[in-house]
């Protein structure tokens, strides 16, 4: 009797008698395999009572009266009163009752199709395996607000570990070597670090869990100019809010050594940003001094952009100051500073070297003359007898250096 390649369903022949056993023995098989369900794919041994029209996967080595002509993997199905056998075919699939699962035969054995939100592997235009258990293959993968159910607006991406000692990072690789890593790597503190080849690794900074201070662990560069005299790499504040704690850079080998501390006056928000008055710490940075009460003191060196003008389009001085902590002394006071007009000045607003490259003496009054206790001090006497003169100080007295007779 001739039968469908596939599924062996048999065909009428020619003139073939009792044509309705044929037809009907067509419509048993087609019951059990289309829409094919089973109520399981362990059970080893032949039910005593099975229902009309129960079906059973086979596992390895079934036992019954039946069942011990059938292999495994073969689909068992009760149909009128006795058990009938049919060969799987690669393809076939089944929903497994017991399991509430899909599973398909590839030719060799059954296994699951990932179906629903129980799925162990899933592949989009790619194959999961078992480490990679989500494979996605696309130009793009976009993960969105919840704007259909709704949601709270909120999107994010969450890497969960089981142990600080564990790993949940995001990364970056190169035909599948790694290039780029950051997340919680063996800790619970933020890195972020490179490869050149995926094996060996640079760390470039980590950011501590309990504090927000930021460690720098190779090395901080910036590139600051170029052979056409333009800078190659420009760092600028924005105007954001000062952080809580400010990016510090500390030895750890060496606690005793201070921290260097960058920072900035705020002005506002990124939204809002404010303007510049006159008076804005533009940028700050403080050389803060370790003593031996165990703790970091006040700043004992300064560097400071200043703005001297409330900035506009068309206005946007600032002046450069350099402050220093005397011996004794717990407060910092200026040394110099770079005027808004390229004059530098000492000790505040007495100029020495003007924008034009000029040098300039400090100017007094007779009245006002500091100490000549120094000798070799320069300085420029105003309202001296004759004229205004410049003068030096011999260790006790101010002379002219016209005569060299003492200021009067």
């Amino acid at each position: 009797m001739e039968q469908s390649p596939r599924l062996s369903l048999s065909y009428v022949a020619p003139s073939q008698a009792q044509k309705h056993v044929t037809v009907n023995e067509t419509f048993r098989r087609l019951d059990a395999l289309v829409q094919l369900t089973v109520r399981s794919r362990k059970v080893s041994a032949e039910p005593a009572s099975p229902a009309e029209g129960d079906g059973y996967i086979l596992p390895a080595s079934p036992t019954g009266a039946a069942w011990d002509n059938y292999a495994a993997d073969d689909l068992a199905f009760f149909q009128d009163g006795a058990w009938v056998s049919i060969a799987s075919v690669e393809g076939v699939r089944a929903f497994v009752a017991d399991e509430g699962d899909m599973v398909v035969f590839d030719g060799a054995a059954w296994t699951p199709i990932a179906v629903g939100e129980d799925a162990d592997k899933f592949g989009v235009n790619a194959t999961a395996d078992a480490t990679n258990r989500l494979s996605v293959k696309s130009d793009a993968v976009l993960f969105s607000h919840d704007d259909v159910t709704p949601g709270s607006g909120d999107a994010q991406v969450k890497v969960n570990k089981a142990a600080a000692g564990d790993t949940a990072s995001h990364l970056f690789q190169t035909g599948f070597s790694g290039r780029a890593e950051f997340g919680l790597t063996g800790d619970d503190d933020f890195h972020v670090k490179v490869s050149p080849n995926g094996s060996s690794w640079n760390e470039a900074f980590i950011v501590d869990k309990d504090t927000g201070d930021t460690t720098f662990t190779e090395r901080m560069v910036m590139l600051t100019g170029s052979s056409m005299g333009e800078p190659v790499v420009q760092i600028e504040c924005e105007g954001v809010t000062t952080p809580a704690t400010p990016m510090r850079m500390t030895r750890y080998s060496d606690n005793s050594l201070p921290p260097v501390i960058f920072g900035r006056k705020a002005r506002g928000t990124r939204a809002s940003p404010g303007a510049v008055q006159s008076g804005d710490t533009l940028f700050q940075f403080n050389l803060q001094g370790y003593h031996s009460g165990g703790d970091f003191g006040a700043a004992v060196g300064q560097l400071r952009f200043v703005a001297s003008e409330n900035f506009t389009s068309s206005a946007q001085g600032a002046e450069f100051q350099v402050r220093v902590t005397e011996n004794g002394n717990s407060a910092s006071f200026e040394a110099f500073r770079v005027a808004n007009d390229g004059a530098v000045q000492m000790g505040g607003a007495n100029t020495v070297i003007d924008k034009n490259r000029h040098h300039q003496l400090r100017s007094y009054t007779v009245a006002g003359l500091p100490s000549a206790a120094t000798a070799g001090q320069m300085i420029y006497v105003s309202d001296e007898t004759g004229g205004a003169v410049p003068a030096f100080s011999d260790g006790t007295n101010w002379r002219r250096v016209t005569d060299r007779a003492v200021v009067a």
